[in-house]
């Protein structure tokens, strides 16, 4: 491991983890919970950097560690190719903070973090890390994004770009409206894919962040997924066979897998009410406590309509394989396409996407959503 910062009357340093590391890793992060209106416990069964290869192959994890080389604290940050803001460049994603709950750990780690992601964003010319933050997470959210008393510290800033929700969907109503059966929907074939990929870059045109899909990238992307394949794929056409929306269903239990250690609140009341009306074989209701939750994503969605997000969600529902398992996604503040389909049973929680600055840094212009706008390409599988 290669050391980054260390002082003499300090017995904790930061070190960048290697291949060897997993085991330990995956132990300190499973026994790590991450609270919010519903606390979760995260198990990765590869290894422990498989989850941050759905995003890039480009990716450093920190961790705090003693004397004793006992792991205190650990966070990542990922690197990608894209468009920001119009421009080709490289962004990050800081992600899996986990620090244990002692003054000396959160001390440290905000000494040394600001360094290391100055350094990290400088040796690959990188203007804009991102972070994800669940907002009834307050231990994170009074630690990070609004943080007080803190003026001997140089600590990054967290700009709020753009909110979300990860929405799960329990159920259809019954008698509900059907989606449009004009809405043609089909498999994705190696033929598609050159469409496909223009129908996405033209999106990506009104989008703060995207990626500019090449047959050749958009393959080497899925090939980075496991378990994902062009079959998972589909692509809805109108009458005139143009693409009017993409989605693909994925499974990420392979690269990690959510377990509820405890519901707070209304979490706690939903989640009993939902057990109670899975009797009736019409919903399905959340995970027990201490019990992985079944969850597969909609993957790189991309829709022109409402209409159209009814039907690709619909399909991706009916794909499910047991009915013991949930249907999540992203739905961004704004963008009216991806609402939750009134003939669904949906439950959500709240997110925010944030711009992590420099204390001196100035804000980039982050547009604001409007009804023409896009919401920027960002997927619930790299949560």
């Amino acid at each position: 491991m290669s050391r980054f910062g260390e002082e003499s009357h300090n017995a904790m340093k930061i070190v960048q983890a290697t291949a060897a590391d997993s085991e330990r890793l995956k132990a300190f992060f499973e026994q790590t919970t991450l609270p919010g209106s519903i606390d979760f416990s995260v198990r990765r069964p590869g290894s422990f950097f498989d989850h941050y290869r759905l995003l890039s192959d480009d990716f450093e994890t920190l961790i705090l560690t003693d004397s004793d080389d006992t792991i205190h604290g650990l966070g990542s940050l990922v690197f990608r190719e894209g468009n920001v803001l119009g421009e080709k460049q490289t962004w990050g994603f800081a992600t899996d903070l986990r620090i244990a709950p002692t003054r000396k750990a959160v001390v440290q780690w905000a000494q040394y973090f600001l360094p290391v992601l100055e350094r990290a964003s400088y040796e690959r010319n990188c203007r804009y890390i991102f972070s994800a933050v669940e907002h009834h997470d307050h231990q994170a959210y009074n630690s990070l994004i609004r943080p007080t008393s803190h003026a001997r510290r140089r600590l990054p800033r967290y700009l709020l770009a753009n909110r979300f929700r990860l929405v799960t969907m329990h159920g259809r109503i019954p008698f509900a409206p059907k989606p449009l059966s004009s809405i043609r929907l089909k498999s994705v074939s190696a033929s598609d894919l050159e469409p496909l990929c223009a129908y996405l870059r033209e999106q990506g045109k009104h989008r703060p962040l995207c990626t500019l899909h090449t047959p050749e990238s958009l393959l080497q992307e899925i090939a980075r997924w496991p378990g994902l394949s062009l079959g998972d794929f589909r692509i809805a056409t109108d009458a005139q066979g143009r693409i009017r929306g993409c989605a693909a269903l994925y499974d990420s239990r392979k690269a990690q897998t959510f377990i509820p250690t405890e519901y707070h609140g209304f979490a706690q009341t939903l989640q009993q009410t939902l057990w109670l009306a899975s009797f009736t074989g019409l919903v399905r209701a959340g995970p027990a406590v201490n019990r992985e939750a079944p969850v597969r994503f909609l993957s790189h969605l991309a829709c022109d309509s409402g209409e159209i997000f009814h039907r690709l969600i619909d399909d991706a529902f009916s794909r499910l394989q047991s009915r013991g398992e949930l249907l999540s996604y992203l739905h961004f503040r704004g963008n009216w396409r991806t609402l939750p389909p009134p003939s669904f049973i949906a439950t959500s929680l709240p997110f925010g996407l944030y711009l992590i600055l420099s204390p001196n840094e100035e804000a980039p212009p982050w547009p604001v959503p409007s009804i023409g706008s896009l919401p920027p390409e960002f997927e619930a599988a790299w949560l």
